[in-house]
């Protein structure tokens, strides 16, 4: 009942794509990995899906890099990731929007139509993406990231908003 990853295993996409979804997940890390979506295509290396980043908890606080960011574009509220527990995940992707909710509390709620200009956050902070937000997809593969950590999943449940 619990996907692990084992050396070298490569990122894992579902078999179809979503649109406007809620997915939920339990997650336990060692390191760095990530739920990758609205990816249009799973088999090219383009950065033109959205992340929502797993990771250890860091001292620092809350950056676009920790856990439940949009990855490199927003800052999760506060730092709510459990180490070496399961942490519970609700990631919502409707239309523009995208919320987290990580161990019962909602640490990003993101509006995609701020971000209008390749490379840059509305923030004015850099970004590595080569179109701006407003423009990806709002369907596409959700994966989940082999980025070289220990990761353990585990209760995944995709429920569609809309009729797919």
């Amino acid at each position: 009942g619990v996907l692990v990853r084992k050396a070298k295993a490569g990122d894992i996409w579902t078999e179809k794509p979503y649109g406007d979804f809620v997915l939920e997940l339990e997650f336990k890390t060692a390191g760095n990995s990530g739920i990758l979506f609205r990816k249009p295509d799973p088999t090219t290396k383009a950065k033109d899906r959205l992340e929502i980043q797993i990771l250890t908890p860091s001292a620092k606080g809350p950056s676009k890099h920790t856990c439940g960011s949009l990855y490199d574009c927003l800052a999760a509220s506060k730092e709510m990731c459990r180490k070496d527990e399961w942490n519970q995940l609700r990631l919502t992707s409707a239309n523009n929007r995208v919320e987290v909710e990580l161990n019962g509390e909602v640490v990003l709620n993101a509006n995609l139509e701020d971000w209008t200009e390749t490379g840059k956050n509305p923030d004015g902070t850099k970004n590595k993406f080569r179109q701006p937000l407003r423009e990806f997809a709002r369907q596409g593969y959700i994966g989940f990231q082999d980025h070289g950590a220990e990761i353990q999943l585990r209760k995944l449940r995709i429920k569609p908003l809309t009729s797919e």
